[in-house]
């Protein structure tokens, strides 16, 4: 619904969200390729920091917010973009694959923010739908001596507008 001044009024999961008509059309937008290890500006505010680092005995403790990834399965250039209807990630810890959609509603993410959540791609893999879920196309073994850290910084994808 649309009530004056073009202020949205939306029904998203247990909450009531207000936002300015023209966030609700607004992706994520850019894509960008990150190269090597340094800390990249994400088009929705935020930055995401990527550098090389020993592996956590405990990767469970980790925020949502950080991911860690074997260089050896993930090399440099990732992508970064927003989500496209069809995308799917095998999730780590469960076999075969799920819409990133899917994960979104289990999540209970307000559409209205679904585009502004940075996907991180290795090639054509899906390697993680940052704060969300993690693959396991390059999960860290026992074997694994240095990572690749990917954290995100400053960034609240989950905020309504």
């Amino acid at each position: 619904m649309v009530l004056p001044d073009r202020l949205r009024i939306a029904r998203s999961y247990e909450e009531i969200v207000f936002a300015p008509e023209e966030e609700k059309k607004q992706p994520f937008g850019a894509e960008f390729f990150v190269d090597r290890p340094g800390i990249y500006p994400l088009p929705g505010g935020g930055s995401l920091a990527v550098d090389y680092a020993i592996p956590p005995d405990d990767l469970k403790s980790d925020p949502p917010t950080t991911a860690w990834f074997d260089p050896a399965k993930a090399p440099f250039p990732w992508l970064v973009r927003s989500f496209r209807p069809g995308d799917r990630l095998s999730p780590f810890g469960m076999a075969g694959q799920k819409k990133v959609k899917d994960l979104f509603i289990d999540a209970k993410l307000p559409v209205v923010c679904r585009r502004r959540i940075p996907l991180l791609f290795c090639g054509e893999t899906l390697l993680w739908v940052g704060g969300v879920r993690v693959s396991n196309a390059a999960s860290l073994t026992e074997r694994t001596e240095t990572a690749v850290m990917a954290e995100i910084i400053g960034f609240a994808p989950y905020n309504t507008p």
